[in-house]
């Protein structure tokens, strides 16, 4: 992973050596790369900054992500075309993508250029970046493709999402949380206690939550439209810009989604975000009927995290906890809901 942009970086070190072609073609033409450093955080890649001087002597940087291996290219043109899209209903959401390519001497090398945002370390303003968050979930709800998925597979850091098109949101949850079982026990293992719990998880617990919000209170369907989502909104993918503290978002693995999903990272484990980001956000768009259900139709759990991590084992306990406490709850399935309209 660290070959790439390390090589880029020490040929910037060296007068009049070409950089790799690859990166070279999406520059504008008769641009002069001035350095390469390495900037910003990521566990799955390696991001840097680019400086160049354009052929008017003017000096222009951009942000490049790059990542190496056999999933190379499926996360960088997932990652590509998520930004895009979220681009398209929110333009100023995302520093631009520009280009994803791959390296030419590099064959496993694949990158992204993005424009360049100075950022702060930390998170925007609660009021402004909910504002915007509310606000793309609704745009794009009125472009809304009327199905649940993606036109490509995203990552959600390096393992792949089951972004298939499904015409409900309980069969696009149920699909997506049974392909990531399959990734969790391909990582750490079979777990008999994880595997009943799931059992119940698909017969009681999923239809009883999410049938409801979905078929509305008068049962009638179609009560929540496709929204695009982020993906993978923990605190570590968004921030602001230092000059205009304008909120960004960055790293996506968007899909089309009940824009619900987007907060399963906000209370998970990891979390250290505090009840006013939810309460911010609920005034701009308010949460589904029933309301009550809202905390645990969220409850993403933490299936990517124990896949991610396969070495602590603290993860996959979060999930059997969290499944043991709505499959207790929930033990009636959608026959013990009493909220219908009469």
């Amino acid at each position: 992973m660290t070959t790439a942009l390390n090589h880029m970086i020490e040929r910037s070190k060296k007068a009049n050596i070409k950089f790799d072609p690859g990166v070279m073609k999406c520059l504008p033409r008769g641009s002069r790369v001035l350095g390469v450093c390495e900037h910003g955080v990521s566990l799955w890649s390696r991001t840097g900054k680019l400086n160049i001087e354009l052929p008017d002597k003017s000096k222009k940087t951009y942000f490049i992500k790059v990542a190496t291996g056999a999933r190379a290219h499926g996360m960088m043109s997932g990652e590509f075309l998520a930004m895009n899209t979220i681009k398209r209903f929110v333009p100023d959401f995302v520093p631009e993508p520009i280009a994803c390519d791959r390296y030419t001497f590099i064959p496993d090398a694949q990158f992204i250029l993005y424009e360049f945002k100075d950022m702060i370390k930390g998170w925007p303003d609660i009021e402004p970046f909910t504002v915007k968050l509310a606000a793309m979930h609704r745009i794009s709800s009125n472009a809304s493709p009327g199905r649940f998925g993606f036109d490509q597979t995203t990552y959600h850091g390096n393992l792949p999402q089951k972004n298939d098109w499904c015409d409900t949101w309980e069969e696009f949850f149920v699909e997506a949380m049974r392909f990531s079982l399959r990734l969790d026990e391909e990582a750490k293992g079979t777990c008999p206690e994880l595997r009943d719990l799931s059992d119940l998880m698909f017969e009681k617990v999923i239809p009883r939550l999410l049938r409801p919000v979905e078929l509305g209170r008068d049962r009638k369907g179609n009560a929540i439209k496709p929204c695009l989502v982020h993906g993978d909104l923990w605190f570590g993918n968004f921030s602001a810009e230092r000059e205009t503290k304008a909120p960004i978002l960055y790293d996506s693995c968007a899909f089309w989604a009940h824009n619900e999903y987007e907060f399963g990272d906000w209370r998970s484990n990891r979390s250290p975000l505090t009840p006013e980001f939810f309460e911010a956000y609920q005034k701009h768009f308010p949460v589904s009927w029933p309301e009550e259900d809202f905390d645990d139709r969220n409850a993403r759990f933490n299936l990517h995290d124990s896949t991610l991590f396969p070495s602590n084992p603290q993860y996959r306990r979060f999930v059997i906890d969290d499944m043991k406490r709505l499959t207790e709850k929930y033990r009636d399935g959608l026959e013990g809901f009493t909220g219908w309209a009469n």
